[in-house]
């Protein structure tokens, strides 16, 4: 696997996801990019900048959720954001 890179996997009827915290700048745009690589059956896989606000919102910018992907085939998505005025916590998950 390559540097920077993560892999889940569990038992059939789990659900699983990976988290990291990392250090963004509010009013920012940012580019975020995932390959990607389903195993047949896993249902819904993708991976998400999320923004932490206040209490309890979130601010969620997600990629990779395509229920017609095919599996075993490795795929690339991305998107770019802007950050919000005001957040407590940014994180990188893989679902």
């Amino acid at each position: 696997m390559e540097e920077g890179g993560a892999w889940i996997e569990g038992e059939e009827g789990q659900t699983l996801f990976l988290r990291q915290h990392v250090p963004l700048e509010p009013e920012t745009e940012y580019y975020f990019a995932a390959e990607i690589r389903r195993s047949e059956g896993a249902g819904k896989v993708y991976a998400a900048v999320v923004e932490h606000i206040g209490e309890r919102a979130l601010q969620v910018h997600g990629i990779g959720d395509d229920p017609d992907a095919p599996a075993g085939t490795w795929e690339r998505f991305e998107t770019t954001f802007t950050t919000v005025p005001e957040f407590r916590a940014v994180a990188i998950y893989l679902y």
